[in-house]
């Protein structure tokens, strides 16, 4: 018995909609779509304000003004802007694409930038010139007190480094400039290997 109640219950003929449920139905269809409007419109609007908030845009300026030599290794957290920012003239060392560039590699990157013994290495055999990085990290406190790098900038957000016998006049070189997208670590693995790109 209680079957047939739900059978009629759900095979009854519908209802046909009223202004009212219209109104109500189109409100809640139309919500979504405003509020996800509403967030890109206010995304783009502070575009800038959020880049400042997160990225390091000031030292970025003065990098670019500065023409700071390359090649650069960068904090992995801010390859995606600075690729965005800075090519084709420079190219990052690391961006957020962990897959790309392999376990090693990324041991390897991620033990220089925490300071870890031999952080030296990677940065003498990728030549890397100037180092962009969270001015509260381990690899910029060795940095500080190594007489090899010299500090060129720094702000709460980011602190720039540059080999001590460059001069801060110094342009990308050509062999380092990027012209196909890929990181300084791509290139000179591409390098060795005997590929051209």
């Amino acid at each position: 018995m209680l079957s047939r109640h739900w059978e009629r219950w759900f095979t009854k003929p519908e209802a046909q909609a009223t202004g009212v449920a219209l109104v109500i139905n189109f409100l809640f269809l139309l919500a979504p779509t405003t509020l996800g409007t509403v967030r890109v419109w206010d995304f783009v609007a502070h575009q800038k304000s959020y880049e400042a908030k997160n990225y390091p845009v000031a030292a970025v300026d003065f990098l670019t003004a500065r023409r700071l030599p390359a090649p650069i290794f960068n904090d992995y957290g801010w390859g995606g802007y600075l690729i965005k920012r800075l090519y084709p003239a420079y190219r990052v060392y690391i961006d957020g694409r962990a897959d790309v560039y392999g376990d090693a590699f990324m041991t390897e990157t991620m033990r220089t930038f925490e300071g870890h013994s031999g952080w030296r290495e990677p940065l003498d055999r990728l030549a890397v010139h100037t180092i962009l990085i969270s001015p509260d990290t381990a690899l910029a406190s060795l940095l500080r007190s190594d007489g090899e790098w010299q500090r060129v900038y720094e702000d709460d957000q980011a602190v720039i480094f540059t080999k001590s016998e460059n001069a801060l006049t110094a342009t990308p070189s050509d062999s380092n400039a990027a012209v196909d997208g890929t990181s300084h670590h791509q290139a000179v693995a591409a390098r060795s290997s005997g590929v051209n790109r």
